[in-house]
């Protein structure tokens, strides 16, 4: 694809054609960077987080910190799977149907979110039976 950045699917045009499928690729490329980046970055600050306290409110303070740094790093993790994940459907062709429904996900919803799974309506679906079963997604 030529020029990228001035191009944006539309629902006007055939769903996952080439340039379609060449845009979502960069795009999801490029966030696997910035998640890449930004894993890294939270690694060397767990790193350099000083594990001796001189006191109990310094050690409370240390662990509650080190936990949401680890808590970030497994949030990051996960988004990076649900890339690669993506990455894969583009090879198999699935890329941009819904997992449950197998219908189109939606240009506009894969601008906002290149890794979704689901169509609103199959999201939906999932929710009122997590919802059924006292959970949430």
């Amino acid at each position: 694809m030529k020029d990228h950045k001035s191009y944006y699917p539309t629902d006007e045009e055939e769903y996952m054609n080439q340039r379609q499928l060449e845009y979502f690729e960069k795009e999801l490329i490029k966030w696997k960077e910035e998640l890449l980046s930004a894993s890294l970055a939270a690694k060397n600050d767990l790193k350099q987080t000083p594990i001796k306290a001189p006191d109990v409110f310094d050690v409370a303070s240390l662990a509650a910190e080190l936990a949401v740094g680890v808590k970030d790093i497994e949030r990051t993790q996960q988004k990076l799977m649900l890339v690669d994940k993506a990455l894969a459907k583009m090879n198999t062709g699935d890329y941009g149907y819904c997992e449950l429904t197998g219908e189109e996900i939606g240009v506009k919803r894969l601008r906002i979110q290149p890794a979704a799974t689901h169509s609103i309506e199959g999201q939906e679906l999932l929710e009122r039976k997590a919802q059924m079963r006292g959970h949430t997604v």
